[in-house]
């Protein structure tokens, strides 16, 4: 997923969220100008997000980031299609 630059283009993509989505915050780690943040998201489809930034100058300049579906539902998923319950 592209998002723009600035709080303009992280405004636009919250907008895009389904209403009631929610986030919770695991953790975070900060290591000198790089910080990893450990997420629960409940969007259309429950995930676990990572997201990785660099500052300079108390700004961000840089973020990566890994989204998966939540392990937990998908164990549970396939555990059902596996017992012929879901398909």
């Amino acid at each position: 997923m592209e998002i723009e630059d600035g709080l303009d283009g992280l405004r636009k993509v919250i907008s895009r969220l389904p209403a009631n989505t929610k986030a919770n915050v695991v953790r975070i780690f900060a290591d000198g100008d790089y910080v990893i943040a450990h997420s629960e998201l409940n969007a259309l489809v429950d995930k676990v997000a990572s997201d990785f930034f660099r500052f300079e100058s108390g700004k961000i300049v840089e973020h990566w980031a890994i989204w998966r579906r939540n392990a937990r539902i998908s164990i549970l998923v396939d555990e059902a299609s596996w017992m012929g319950l879901w398909r």
